[in-house]
Parts: structure tokens; sequence; C-alpha cells
């Protein structure tokens, strides 16, 4: 029986990539055979876009980061970009104007209600997660993308997930931290006594 898969589109936002190290880049696009592209960001972060056939989105990004982390294990991945978009993107993206793209988000053009934005950014410019609008899109304007965006509900509970285990890990270094500051601080402590009891048995 064949299975429904689906070409999810996505962003990994990573640290840990040298783009300027060849072994790094290869390591990264190597493991995806040629379904993946670095992207460097203004904040040093490295994003790793991925086109991935897969039957649910859940599924499809925890193989995808199962495979980055796999294929080069110094990577730290943060997290699942929400890809948030204004009308100019919207509008570049779908290849419209500015203007019909500002009809469908005021409920002027399309059927349905347009998703609402999730935020206001800059000089007042409404933002939307693409994801949202690629499935209004699709059911309201007759778009038939070839790529998925993640669905923002599987976007929320990698990122959750993602969050959890960070925080888990830095309680562990926090931990491992303390322990070796303890032990320092013991050898430090047995070198004064040491030196202490030789200093007594000089002076005798």
């Amino acid at each position: 029986m064949s299975r429904n898969l689906i070409c999810f589109e996505f962003r990994v936002v990573t640290s840990g990539i040298s783009l300027d190290d060849r072994a790094d880049v290869d390591a990264i696009l190597g493991a995806f055979d040629g379904e993946a592209s670095l992207e460097a960001t203004t904040t040093r972060l490295v994003e790793i876009v991925l086109t991935l056939d897969g039957e649910d989105p859940i599924g499809t990004v925890e193989a995808a980061l199962s495979r980055i982390e796999s294929a080069l294990p110094k990577v730290a991945v943060h997290w699942i970009d929400q890809e948030l978009v204004g009308i100019s993107d919207i509008a570049q993206l779908i290849g419209q104007s500015r203007e019909s793209v500002r009809l469908y988000a005021d409920g002027k053009r399309g059927g349905g209600a347009f998703p609402a934005p999730v935020g206001v950014v800059g000089d007042s410019v409404r933002v939307w997660r693409w994801a949202d609008v690629d499935a209004w899109l699709r059911q309201h304007a007759g778009y038939d993308f070839p790529t998925h965006p993640l669905p923002a509900w599987a976007i929320d509970v990698t990122n959750a997930s993602l969050h959890t285990r960070q925080r888990r890990a830095k309680r562990v270094g926090a931990r491992k931290s303390r322990k070796k500051s303890q032990a320092s601080a013991v050898a430090a402590t047995g070198s004064r006594k040491r030196s202490d009891r030789e200093s007594v048995r000089r002076a005798g």
C-alpha cells in the first residue's frame, strides 16, 4: 500500500556550525542528500533549510533533528523557525501584488476570514505565521504550493520539547560545574592542610 507523503519545508535554527568549515557544511548537506541548504542569520546562528517528504509533521521534524545531531554532534538545535511574514513577504511568496494580499488580509477578497496576525513589528507592520497563511490560501484562494510548511501546532510542540531539553541540559551542566568546583575546593583545602603540616614539621 502506498504511503501518503507530504513534502514539508521548514527551518531549523542552530549553533555550532561554521559555514567557513567545509567539513561542517558537508556533514549536514551529506546527511540530507541535497534536501538541505544552510543560511547565516544576523545573530550568528545558522538556519538549516529542509525540504523533506513525510507522513506527518512531528515524525518528519523529529527524524530531521536526529539526522542533524548524528551528522554533527557538536550542533546545538535551538528551535524551529515560525517563519513570520508580513504583507510584502506574502506577496513575494505567492507572486501577487501587495494590494492583492492586503485585500485578502482585510477580508475584502477570498472566501472565509483571513488568519489573525500574531503580532505587530516595527512601524505597525502586521505579521502572520506562514503556516496559517499557507493553509488559508490553499483552502480559500485556490493555491496549491509544491511544499507545505510545518503546521503551527507542530512547531509549537517541537519548540516546547526543545526548550525543555535545553533547560534540562543547563541544569545538568550546572550540577557538573558545582561538583567540579566542590572537588577543586576540597583539593585546595587538602593541599593547604598538607602544606601546614609540612610547615609545622619544619618548624619543629
